[in-house]
């Protein structure tokens, strides 16, 4: 069974959301130990209708070495591996976590819920870089799983 799991999560970074760019809100995705995120999606739950929105689904074929820490952010960037083992993903969109709670859930292939967790509300914890207070623990730097 995968292991997949969310890690930190930031909801609401400083700042103003409105007119910038979504890049600072954020979801941690901590690779388990088939290495394979191919086809998992992170969804949230809209407020105030309860549906699920998905914020993004993994290219089939993207695997990461177990362990990793992926940070799939809102807005643009350069996806990829950052000097301190944090894999980037930039997805473009223009989704916002809820700032007064909300809910993040891993969804495997198959459409099973694999993990999920429930956020009290404007938080953000630490920053994706593996710099800094609170900052994501510094891993190997990812390299495709099995090479």
């Amino acid at each position: 069974m995968e292991q997949h799991r969310i890690g930190r999560v930031c909801a609401n970074p400083p700042g103003n959301d409105r007119g910038q760019d979504r890049a600072g809100e954020w979801v941690e995705v901590i690779v388990g130990p088939s290495g394979d995120l191919g086809g998992h999606e992170l969804q949230h739950r809209v407020f105030p209708s309860g549906r699920w929105e998905a914020l993004h689904r993994f290219p089939e074929g993207f695997k990461l070495v177990p362990g990793t820490p992926v940070v799939v952010h809102a807005g643009h960037g350069r996806s990829g591996p950052d000097p301190h083992g944090v894999y980037h993903v930039f997805t473009g969109a223009n989704w916002r976590l809820n700032n007064d709670g909300d809910i993040v859930r891993l969804l495997d292939p198959r459409a099973s819920e694999l993990h999920r967790r429930e956020l009290r509300g404007d938080e953000c914890e630490g920053t994706p870089s593996g710099r800094g207070p609170g900052s994501l623990p510094a891993v190997t730097p990812p390299r495709p799983f099995g090479s």
